[in-house]
């Protein structure tokens, strides 16, 4: 049970704790809650150049197939170009995970005779599985993110069918 005297320290610890103030300080508190980013919309997250590209290409082609009409279905579309820019985040995830770490920094086989050249092969995916297992659980999560995502981009573009399919009727 706690005392009157530690209940008013607690206040008064409380008072003192706001928040960051400062713009810079906002800033990097923001995302704290934050734990991957792969369900988040591209709003919600900085994108860089390459990614902000991405988008635009998905959205672009998803509207030149699905053609919606109204904002409704623009917003369908919409979804499913920002689940197609999670599925390629987590392509590049899983591939980062399976990457080998070369001990000595260089993995050039440039050069190197055919049966040393062969042996190479064997220890790179020898290191691939090394990689794999030692990232298991990494790698079970991601595949788990990436079967809801896959899920979502099947129910949304159910949705926009369905949608214009009555349109079309209408």
């Amino acid at each position: 049970m706690t005392s009157p005297a530690q209940r008013e320290a607690n206040r008064a610890n409380a008072r003192k704790s706001t928040g960051p103030r400062s713009a810079e300080g906002k800033r990097a508190s923001r995302m704290n809650a934050l734990r991957h980013g792969l369900y988040a919309r591209p709003g919600l997250l900085e994108m860089d150049d390459a990614t902000r590209a991405a988008f635009a290409a998905a959205h672009e082609g998803l509207c030149a197939a699905f053609q919606p009409q109204g904002r409704y279905e623009a917003a369908l579309v919409r979804r499913l170009a920002e689940i197609d820019l999670g599925l390629g985040h987590m392509a590049a995830v899983e591939a980062m995970l399976l990457t080998p770490q070369p001990a000595n920094g260089d993995n050039a086989a440039a050069g190197v005779p055919a049966p040393t050249r062969a042996a190479l092969v064997r220890a790179t995916r020898a290191t691939l599985v090394r990689a794999a297992l030692a990232n298991l659980s990494a790698l079970d999560r991601l595949g788990r993110i990436e079967s809801r995502l896959q899920r979502a981009f099947r129910h949304t573009v159910e949705m926009l069918e369905r949608r214009q399919a009555l349109r079309a009727r209408e």
